[in-house]
């Protein structure tokens, strides 16, 4: 980047002296002509902004292969995670920048972590994960906290949360209205359900899409989360996990 500053700085003086007539060159039309003058600027001028074009070109090629290395640092790794996706019949990915925000890690410890390996590591790290997804494959429910602020035939909102794994924190949440009648709560109507949206450990799914529906009695709520999973932080399985989770209104 320096150097591409430097040149930059070297030819925009060049012109400069080009244009005030400070560098001259042989021209066929120098001798004679009451307009000389006029035109030797004007070719200094088109000389000038022809050499700033072609910099521009150049400038705009090297800030473009910079980038370009920049972007694909992992790209061998990426193509060789394709390869293994379609021996096993997999959905892995490395995650994105905006998908690394949820985690704890930076996007240049991720390219740290996978520089580190050549690319006959890099395939049994997948496969380790792989076995430790294949293990996890299933989200179990730890428990289900409401937080209720009375018991009231009015509708009351009300905040559910299920923690899906007992090595984490990691949770979904559902918000609904409740109407307590003769000591019974029920549903009221659906607010909105959600999910914890900061890693606590893995596994942790990220719901691409949610669904719900409510039992005849309206005293249960079943809401369907389909989801993403982080294997890792560094790998995720874009594989949709529908997770159904059942509440019941007051528990």
């Amino acid at each position: 980047m320096a150097g591409i500053s430097l040149f930059l700085e070297y030819v925009f003086i060049h012109c400069m002296l080009i244009i005030s007539g400070k560098y001259t060159y042989q021209d066929s039309n120098r001798a004679g002509g009451n307009n000389l003058e006029g035109k030797v600027m004007k070719k200094r001028l088109k000389y000038a902004l022809a050499i700033l074009f072609a910099l521009t070109l150049l400038v705009n090629g090297s800030f473009s292969a910079l980038a370009a290395t920049e972007s694909d640092v992992l790209l061998p790794y990426r193509e060789k995670l394709n390869l293994l996706n379609e021996e096993l019949g997999t959905q892995y990915k490395i995650p994105t920048n905006e998908e690394l925000a949820v985690t704890d890690m930076t996007v240049q410890e991720l390219n740290d972590f996978y520089t580190s390996m050549d690319l006959n590591e890099f395939e049994e790290y997948i496969l380790e994960m792989h076995d430790q997804n294949a293990q996890n494959s299933e989200a179990r429910i730890q428990n289900v906290i409401a937080v209720n602020d009375g018991i009231s035939a009015r509708a009351t909102e009300t905040e559910q949360f299920y923690y899906y794994s007992s090595s984490n924190r990691n949770y979904f949440t559902l918000k609904s209205k409740i109407v307590t009648v003769n000591n019974v709560a029920y549903y009221n109507s659906f607010v909105n359900a959600g999910y914890n949206s900061k890693a606590t450990g893995y596994p942790y799914y990220v719901p691409m899409s949610i669904s719900y529906s409510v039992s005849s009695d309206s005293r249960q709520m079943t809401v369907s989360y389909n989801c993403s999973k982080y294997i890792s932080a560094t790998l995720i399985d874009t594989g949709y996990y529908t997770i159904n989770v059942t509440y019941t209104a007051g528990a």
